[in-house]
C-alpha cells in the first residue's frame, strides 16, 4: 500500500483526487494540505511514501516545499501535479530534486502510473514536459555539463535516453537486446564520467540536457 499525502490549494481538486485514487486499491491517502508550509510539516509527521503537490500554491510554492521535504525527510519521494507544461517551471523541479512531473491534464492512468514508479524508486516526466525541456545546461557541481555528455558513448546514451523514459534495467535490456550486466556496467560508467552517484542523478541530467524523448 503506497502512503500519499496530497497537497493542493483547491479543495474540489483535493476531494477529486482523494475520491479517485483511494478506488485503486494500492493507494492511501494520509494527509491532506492546501498550502507549501503544512504540506511540509504533513511530510515530516505522517512520512508519506509519496508527495502528490500541486506547483503554484500561495505563499510557499510546491517547488519550495519540495526542497524542505527532501531534506527533512529524503526518503519521500515527491511527484508534483501541475497545469504547467512551461519548461521553466519543470527545469525548476528537476533542480528541487523530485523525483517526477505530471500534468493535470494526463488521464488517471497515467497518473496512477506516476505514483507508483516514483514510488518504486524511478522517475516520472509527462512526455509533453520532457520535450520541451531541450536547451542544454552545465551541470552546477561540474560546471562540464555539455563536454561531459559527450564523453558517453552511443550505447550510454541509449541507455540514458531510456533511464530518464523512467524504464527499469530490464526493461532496458529487453528494449536494446544486450543483457542486464551490460545495462548496468553502462550505468555506472556514466555516473563516473558525469560525477553522478543515483540513477535519480541520472534522469535529472538528461532531462536537463533534453535528453529525454
Amino acid at each position: 500500500m503506497i502512503k500519499l499525502l496530497l497537497v493542493d490549494d483547491h479543495p474540489v481538486v483535493l476531494r477529486g483526487l482523494k475520491s479517485f485514487l483511494s478506488t485503486t486499491g494500492d493507494i492511501h491517502v494520509v494527509g491532506e494540505a492546501k498550502d507549501g508550509e503544512t504540506a511540509v510539516r504533513l511530510a515530516v509527521e505522517c512520512q508519506p511514501d509519496v508527495v502528490l503537490m500541486d506547483v503554484s500554491m500561495p505563499g510557499m510554492n510546491g517547488i519550495m516545499a519540495a526542497k524542505k521535504i527532501k531534506v527533512l525527510v529524503p526518503r519521500v519521494k515527491v511527484l508534483m501535479l501541475t497545469m504547467y507544461d512551461s519548461p521553466e517551471y519543470a527545469k525548476q523541479a528537476v533542480k528541487a530534486k523530485v523525483n517526477g512531473y505530471v500534468l493535470k491534464d494526463s488521464t488517471p492512468d497515467e497518473l496512477v502510473e506516476a505514483i507508483k514508479k516514483v514510488n518504486d524508486g524511478g522517475n516520472y516526466f509527462s512526455q509533453r514536459v520532457a520535450e520541451k525541456i531541450q536547451k542544454p545546461v552545465v551541470e552546477p557541481r561540474t560546471g562540464r555539463g555539455r563536454r561531459k555528455t559527450q564523453d558517453l558513448s552511443r550505447r550510454e546514451i541509449e541507455v540514458l535516453e531510456n533511464i530518464a523514459k523512467g524504464m527499469s534495467s530490464a526493461e532496458i535490456s529487453k528494449k536494446l537486446g544486450i543483457s542486464l550486466r551490460t545495462v548496468e556496467t553502462h550505468r555506472e560508467r556514466m555516473m563516473k564520467k558525469l560525477d553522478i552517484h543515483n540513477v535519480a542523478g541520472l534522469t535529472r541530467y538528461a532531462i536537463m540536457n533534453g535528453m529525454a524523448h
